[in-house]
């Protein structure tokens, strides 16, 4: 007699999605037993969190989802690690020597192990037996599409332990890879290609901007799936889109390595949670003030029009594992969109968010932008005059005694914010930052602000040549009240 485990999550799966673990005992006269119960004890980075115990179903089986007791241990990443006082989004700003940083609490590791009880009689307690089985899986702040179709079960992370027969793996494109890299990503379902803010002078690279990646391969790391990323490669173009060298020197391509002494993790160093998911720091803000590599600045390259960011597993580019990632400068003159003819008059506001592959997207809104604070307060009314003192012939009141008193104040700041015309991929990319549950704004000093969306609506225009262009108007609230003195 046996319980197994026969069913469960694949290596790396999102925990905002059902995680399902079955158990099977293949003894009926154990699950045919007083008060049989299938039992399983659940650890987080080797602590135990949760003990579940579950009837079987009609087909003999105990059928458990972990995902409601999950999502509280992994996180999106907020700070930069190798400078914990400062945001993630400054990755070779704050620490201009550290371009990539590891995670701290996205990643968790997580153990089961399957037990059963059962009694020896209708009155006698269940006892628990001896450790039948276990399994690791590695779980981020994540979610997958409910979508099934015929050779994808939705968003179900599934291993068939028992024979393999039949596996489903959603989020397999993470897995990067030097044979199929065109449909491998960073942890963004962004479009490959976005807008910064930039130019060949340094005060115009202001855009933070991070990237987030697996490392690790099939022979090296805890997530030993696909192939690794040691290193990230960058190349300047020209609106004609040629390849060029920056004024420091004859190189077309600049690689960084991903190291732990720059921050990251090579694959063979990819031993622990922290050093298995990793970021890189790629705005124009974060290039022109890293240090790993001075000559990949935007100020190096003359006229450049925009810039190309892919994963290879050696500096190589032949040896690219991931999709390319185009960032285009607003007035480049490249034809590729409109934004990059014109320029706007109106603030920028930068917003950035928590996707929902549980790590950070970013965007520039560029239209007429409005603040606002609502305030609300309480208050109380008084009858003026010494009442309690005044004697026989002593009434008065004084010029500043109040018939009506505030009690206290609360002051709320409000932002509405517009976006340039987007295409339609941005447009269906932004439906994350509407359901997002981390919402910041990102100041060009620095200074992060939570903000929280409470409204937003969208105009559809048809450009000369019939594609749609869409503008967002968004209402947002900063998360934290102003300070009153009240």
């Amino acid at each position: 007699m046996a319980t197994t485990i026969t069913q469960k999550p694949n290596l790396l799966s999102a925990v905002n999605t059902p995680l399902i673990y079955i158990l099977t005992e293949s003894s009926s006269t154990v699950y045919n037993g007083f008060k049989f119960r299938y039992v399983l004890k659940v650890e987080v980075d080797g602590v135990e969190i949760q003990v579940l115990k579950i009837h079987k179903n009609q087909q003999n089986v105990g059928i458990f989802d972990l995902s409601h007791i999950l999502k509280a241990h992994c996180e999106t990443q907020l700070v930069n690690q190798n400078s914990t006082s400062y945001s993630i989004h400054t990755l070779g700003i704050q620490d201009a020597g550290k371009v990539f940083s590891q995670n701290s609490g996205q990643l968790a590791k997580v153990t089961v192990k399957a037990f059963y009880e059962v009694a020896t009689s209708a009155t006698d307690d269940p006892a628990l037996s001896s450790q039948q089985a276990s399994a690791d899986s590695f779980f981020i702040p994540a979610t997958t599409p409910f979508t099934k179709t015929a050779t994808n079960v939705g968003g179900l992370d599934i291993i068939n332990v028992a024979d393999a027969s039949f596996n489903n793996f959603p989020l397999t494109f993470f897995m990067n890879s030097t044979s199929s890299e065109d449909s491998c990503t960073f942890f963004t379902n962004a479009p490959t290609v976005q807008f910064v803010r930039g130019s060949s002078t340094s005060a115009d690279n202001l855009d933070e901007l991070t990237i987030c990646f697996k490392q690790g391969d099939a022979s090296n790391g805890i997530l030993n799936q696909g192939s690794k990323i040691d290193n990230i490669a960058i190349q300047y173009f020209n609106s004609a889109g040629t390849l060029i060298a920056g004024t420091s020197g004859s190189a077309t391509v600049h690689f960084f390595d991903n190291t732990n002494a720059n921050g990251g993790a090579t694959s063979t160093q990819s031993n622990t949670v922290a050093e298995s998911i990793l970021y890189f720091g790629c705005g124009t803000k974060n290039l022109q003030t890293q240090t790993e590599d001075t000559n990949a600045r935007p100020s190096n390259f003359s006229d450049w029009s925009y810039y190309r960011i892919f994963g290879c597993t050696s500096n190589d580019i032949a040896n690219r594992c991931t999709k390319y990632y185009n960032f285009y400068r607003y007035g480049s003159g490249a034809t590729v969109d409109d934004r990059h003819q014109s320029c706007t008059r109106y603030d920028n506001i930068r917003l950035a968010w928590r996707n929902r592959l549980g790590a950070w997207d970013y965007m520039n809104f560029r239209g007429r932008s409005k603040e606002s604070v609502s305030i609300k307060s309480e208050e109380m009314s008084r009858v003026v005059g010494n009442w309690d003192s005044a004697t026989s012939n002593t009434f008065n009141y004084n010029n500043w005694d109040r018939g009506r008193e505030t009690l206290f104040t609360e002051a709320q700041r409000k932002l509405t914010i517009n976006s340039d015309f987007l295409n339609e991929d941005e447009a269906l990319w932004l439906e994350e930052l509407f359901t997002s549950v981390n919402v910041q704004i990102l100041e060009d000093g620095g200074i992060v602000k939570p903000v929280i969306i409470t409204d937003k609506l969208y105009t559809k225009k048809t450009s000369v040549n019939d594609k749609i262009k869409i503008q967002y108007t968004i209402k947002l609230e900063y998360a934290n009240k102003v300070r009153t003195n009240s």
